[in-house]
């Protein structure tokens, strides 16, 4: 099989070592291009790709978000375009570590990803490749990997439950490469840790899906259980401590679009504002000009405000999707936690894609963007959000739409059930900022 192995950190030396034993045809490359164009000869010829280069320490968090998302969304576009048939995504188990000690997780848990920038950036690649996999790009497993160490290096007095050695990660590796099991469609999800008698993280379906058998156990006894340490339970999270109030400081960004037009009318009345966009404007309220990919000038410009407004967005450039999208969704989160903001609106399309057909759509449905540049880019944006939101305490109602039209110009068409008129949606901002508590 030929196949095109990414990244350079532990445990990437392994399963290259063991994919070359296996006599495959293995092309590697330690990080992904920043240029698309670059891409296709990469996966030309290749049935199968090993993504471990969803991130790479060192890197600093602009180039660690690019190389998460767009450069991993660039990857998987040439990998369906070379007809790649399966992807092999190189995840971590730090998405379940806010879950107690004494849980035992399987795959099916919720994550809740941290804000930490290593387990944001795999948890985004992760996403991407979830929805490619579930447009019918390709078959797709991700592999959630505990903390990897070599046995023979290990040397704490007990094992920590999430360890795995990354020989047995390699033998995981080439099998979900060669596993005809086909169950559950063309994506899964599978946790690859070492096999301690009472395992915080379930291995049963990677022994069912890959005849997964761990062989290091890193000196533990087969017959006795890990002890369960109270100094390793899961910090709480934070609850939200937003209280709005009278007439509060709103900063919007991307202010100058025809959505922010009618959030304007609706909160002019009401609040002092701030708008900022990537242009000067003509407006009698204080303004700014301010590039959301910038995140010096995002945090210039949230100082002293009480709540931030995001309505940037752009559509069909393939790289300032991703910067804008997704990066510009970070920097105003960061900026947010930096000068104590409670409360973020976050706006962003419909992602229900997955139910075109189906009715009764609420909130509580998953949200799939499919593979759509637009769609896939704002969603990591609102994924960040979710993660800061978890992590920090920080109140993020995001506002989902899709078609904006007055009601007497939709007479006679047959609009999606998503369609809202533009000076409710401007109504529906004000909400959000104003509204005393959201659910949780």
């Amino acid at each position: 099989m030929k196949i095109l192995v990414t990244g350079a950190e532990p445990p990437l030396p392994d399963i290259l070592a063991r994919l070359r034993a296996a006599q495959h045809d293995v092309r590697h490359v330690a990080e992904l291009p920043r240029s698309a164009a670059e891409l296709p000869a990469l996966v030309e010829g290749c049935q199968a790709v090993v993504h471990g280069g969803a991130y790479r320490p060192g890197l600093g968090d602009q180039e660690a978000l690019d190389l998460a998302g767009r450069r991993t969304n660039d990857l998987y576009l040439a990998a369906q375009a070379a007809g790649v048939e399966r992807v092999v995504y190189l995840s971590t188990l730090e998405l379940l570590r806010h879950y107690p000690e004494r849980y035992r997780l399987g795959e099916q848990w919720q994550t809740h990803p941290p804000a930490d920038l290593r387990p944001l950036c795999l948890y985004l690649g992760e996403l991407v490749t979830y929805e490619f996999a579930h447009a019918h790009a390709f078959d797709a497993t991700s592999l959630r990997l505990g903390t990897v160490i070599r046995e023979e290096d290990a040397t704490a007095p007990e094992p920590d439950p999430s360890w795995v050695d990354p020989r047995d990660v390699a033998q995981a590796v080439e099998a979900a490469l060669t596993s005809k099991r086909r169950r559950w469609g063309n994506y899964r999800v599978l946790h690859i840790a070492a096999d301690f008698p009472n395992p915080r993280f379930s291995i049963e379906l990677a022994r069912r899906f890959l005849d997964y058998e761990p062989q290091h156990r890193f000196g533990w006894p087969a017959d006795q259980p890990l002890p369960v340490r109270a100094d390793r339970a899961p910090t709480p999270w934070p609850q939200p401590t937003f209280q709005p109030k009278e007439r509060m400081k709103v900063l919007l960004l991307g202010a100058a679009g025809p959505v922010a037009a009618w959030a304007i009318r609706s909160l002019e009345p009401y609040h002092t504002l701030r708008l900022t966009d990537i242009k000067p404007m003509d407006t009698p309220h204080e303004s700014r000009v301010v590039d959301i990919t910038d995140p010096a000038q995002v945090e210039a410009a949230a100082e002293g405000m009480d709540v931030i407004v995001n309505l940037t967005v752009i559509r069909d450039d393939p790289v300032l999707a991703f910067d804008v999208n997704t990066r510009g969704a970070y920097n105003m989160m960061r900026a947010a936690l930096r000068h104590g903001i409670g409360r973020v609106v976050q706006t962003g399309p419909t992602l229900s894609f997955a139910h075109r057909h189906d009715f009764g759509i609420t909130e509580e449905f998953p949200l799939h963007s499919g593979n759509q540049l637009y769609a896939i880019s704002k969603y990591l944006g609102q994924e960040i959000c979710r993660a800061y939101a978890w992590q920090y305490g920080i109140e993020v109602p995001c506002l989902l739409y899709c078609t904006f039209h007055e009601p007497e110009e939709a007479i006679g068409f047959d609009w999606s059930g998503f369609i809202v008129s533009w000076r409710d949606s401007g109504e529906s901002i004000r909400r959000a900022v104003e509204v005393e508590r959201l659910p949780l």
